[in-house]
């Protein structure tokens, strides 16, 4: 298991600075965020770099590219809804993904992160499941032999990882995956321990994003129960990685005032998440160990 933080967390940062902390504090990986080539306010977008130079950076300070976390989505209106198919672009998204999936090539970053979205208008969820399987399908396909993986965030209408599942179920290939919200699915409803246990080595990346009255807040302060999933996935050897999200990308001046420091956030963060891996192991009676970008193993 790996640990990683999303850049989420200090949108105001050259790379340089975000691979320096990372180090510093011993995360085996960072979440690149992206919002797509072109001028945004994200100041460590890949997108708006030398991929090499984003890699070799990181690599100075000992950590990977481990998911490059996109906005793309698959839930674009067809309208007409019938005629609509033949006249408007329907490869657009594929278009998007494959650029996307030659630049986490070129960072050797192994994953991308995508979303499904919500049903449009008065539309059955069945329909908009049938349009997303249909351009999501496209992008899954332009990862093929690309060495990337390609994974499904849940959210909007596909909140939960049983709507992950009905996805993945559909486009059965080693290079697609889950990327999974605990919050976003905790808001719905779904026991996030229960979900892992179904979704099992079909997650690639687990997200837990810490917040309070919606607001970002210390991991151990959070609303939802991230000390339990922690605890099963050392348990259950969990092989791939936590990505500790810290947003502060949309907050204003003020609103980032009010709240914790990226590097104190990221800082008790894996400091946390360590603790309850180990008590996970000492109540299992097993060791347990770790080292600086090495990875983590706890077994039961």
């Amino acid at each position: 298991m790996r640990i990683a933080f999303s850049t989420l967390a200090c949108p105001d940062w050259p790379i340089e600075r975000v691979a320096r902390l990372a180090g510093e504090l011993a995360y085996d990986g960072v979440e690149l965020r992206t919002l797509g080539f072109g001028d945004g306010p994200l100041v460590c977008d890949p997108a708006l770099s030398d991929p090499l130079k984003v890699r070799g950076l990181l690599a100075e300070h000992g950590v990977a590219p481990v998911c490059l976390a996109t906005s793309l989505k698959f839930d674009r209106r067809v309208f007409p809804p019938i005629i609509g198919r033949a006249i408007t672009d329907q490869e657009r998204e594929a278009r998007r993904a494959t650029r996307l999936i030659a630049l986490a090539r070129a960072m050797d970053c192994p994953e991308l992160r995508v979303f499904a979205f919500e049903a449009q208008g008065r539309e059955s969820r069945a329909g908009a499941v049938r349009r997303i399987l249909w351009r999501l399908g496209m992008a899954v396909d332009a990862a093929r032999n690309t060495g990337v993986r390609v994974l499904l965030e849940n959210g909007g209408t596909f909140a939960t990882g049983s709507d992950l599942a009905e996805f993945l179920d559909e486009i059965r290939v080693g290079w697609f995956g889950a990327c999974y919200s605990v919050a976003t699915a905790c808001h719905a409803g779904e026991d996030p321990v229960a979900a892992l246990d179904r979704l099992g080595d079909r997650v690639g990346v687990v997200r837990l994003k810490a917040h309070r009255g919606g607001k970002a807040c210390l991991l151990a302060d959070s609303n939802d129960p991230h000390e339990e999933v922690v605890r099963a996935l050392a348990a259950r050897r969990f092989r791939g990685t936590i990505v500790v999200e810290h947003d502060l990308l949309w907050q204003d001046e003020r609103a980032r005032a009010a709240i914790p420091t990226a590097e104190n956030a990221l800082r008790h963060a894996i400091e946390t998440i360590y603790s309850w891996m180990s008590q996970s192991a000492r109540r299992s009676g097993s060791g347990s160990g770790h080292g600086a970008n090495s990875g983590v193993a706890v077994g039961v």
